[in-house]
């Protein structure tokens, strides 16, 4: 596993969000995506690019139910969104959230290996490391690639 200790700066995401059962997340969250999928020329205008014009960031993100980007209990939040330009005005039936920077353990995945990387981390990884996971998961996904990183919110 390719894991780094990273620090990621305070940003807005705009996406299209669900909330669901955890146990059947892959119920609700696959057609969360074709639906920003289908949509997201309705916020390209808000979308925060790097210095060669690809887009800053896709990023899948879950919250509790209450919005204090928990980690999720039997029910949580997920949205699909893209990182804009700050004060970015969603428009009508879009959500942004503003994420918290902080440090955070991140590590590359694909679909095939999630549930693994995933259980390593919060099991093997974090604990055995003296890291402790103090928020949400997100999913950062790489332009142009089947693989994405996973970033765990770790206290400083």
């Amino acid at each position: 596993m390719d894991i780094e200790i990273v620090k990621k700066e305070d940003f807005e995401v705009v996406g299209k969000v669900a909330s669901g059962e955890s146990e059947k997340h892959s119920q609700w969250v696959l057609p969360l995506w074709q639906n920003f999928n289908k949509n997201i020329k309705e916020i390209i205008n808000l979308v925060k690019v790097d210095e060669n014009n690809n887009l800053a960031g896709i990023w899948g993100i879950m919250n509790d139910m209450e919005d204090s980007f928990a980690p999720w209990g039997e029910m949580g939040k997920y949205m699909a969104g893209v990182e804009v330009k700050e004060n970015s005005v969603p428009p009508k039936g879009w959500v942004k959230w503003s994420i918290k920077g902080g440090k955070f353990i991140r590590v590359k995945c694909n679909i095939a290996n999630y549930s693994e990387i995933f259980n390593s981390i919060v099991e093997n990884y974090a604990p055995k490391n003296g890291y402790i996971i103090i928020g949400n998961v997100m999913e950062y996904y790489i332009p142009n690639s089947k693989d994405f990183y996973l970033f765990f919110n770790i206290k400083d």
